[in-house]
């Protein structure tokens, strides 16, 4: 489910960056462009997947331990529906524990992907 905020518009094929709202318990999703939060969600599918590790943000949570938003999940929104199967494979990142996003059976760094779907703040890549 999605929640755009008052005033703000979320378009399929809009370029848009997201990351895990530790507070909301749900994803931020931003305006690529204007960098403003436009939404919140826990269901919804990206096509042509960046994923983009600052690497200033990461240096500054590993030495201070305190937790910043550094890491994105970069693509286009679509409203295809959300269907969690075996085709999916689960992707993570922890600033304390790997440098990017990774493949989590294979541990693979994961830079980029044709789609993502990020649900119930998880994300999965086929």
């Amino acid at each position: 489910m999605l929640y755009v905020k008052n005033g703000h518009v979320l378009e399929i094929g809009q370029k848009i960056r997201v990351y895990r709202n530790l507070h909301t318990g749900t994803f931020s999703i931003q305006d690529l462009k204007t960098k403003i939060v436009i939404a919140h969600g826990d269901g919804f599918i990206l096509h042509d997947v960046d994923f983009k590790v600052y690497k200033k943000g990461q240096e500054r949570v590993r030495n201070t331990l305190h937790k910043r938003v550094h890491a994105y999940v970069i693509g286009t929104y679509s409203d295809e529906e959300c269907n969690l199967t075996s085709e999916y494979r689960p992707i993570f990142y922890d600033p304390y524990k790997t440098d990017y996003f990774v493949d989590l059976k294979s541990l693979n760094p994961i830079h980029k992907s044709d789609l993502c779907l990020c649900l119930n703040n998880r994300c999965y890549i086929k």
